[in-house]
């Protein structure tokens, strides 16, 4: 016994393994993956996005309204502001506090030029 290392070997069957890999492969897709629905007069579309920082949420709320004009006027509701924040840091990767006009206008500046490069 002088020298020699004993270990237990974990007896798991193959499928567990496959399970196992499968079940954390879906969580980071989970984790990098989202959908918002657009909000448009003529309807509705869900739009599937690649996040750019890993999170579990997936449901996010598109701040920017589509056929209205932008009349944010420097208030917002705090759930509103979460709302804002989640879609700038995970949609845009603008990771801002949205304290102020000036921080959704530039998330917002950020987000046209996303959407206008996708469109390209």
């Amino acid at each position: 016994m002088q020298g020699t290392l004993t270990m237990n070997r974990c007896n798991l069957s193959p499928s567990l393994v496959l399970i196992i890999v499968i079940l954390i492969g879906l969580g980071t897709t989970f984790s990098y993956v989202g959908y918002y629905q657009t909000r448009w007069i003529e309807d509705d579309i869900t739009k599937v996005f690649i996040k750019k920082q890993p999170t579990y949420k997936i449901r996010f709320i598109n701040v920017f309204r589509s056929d209205h004009e932008d009349n944010w006027n420097g208030y917002m509701e705090e759930k509103e502001r979460q709302y804002a924040f989640d879609f700038c840091k995970y949609y845009v990767g603008f990771d801002t506090p949205m304290k102020t006009v000036t921080d959704f206008h530039e998330c917002k500046q950020v987000y046209e030029g996303a959407i206008t490069s996708e469109a390209d």
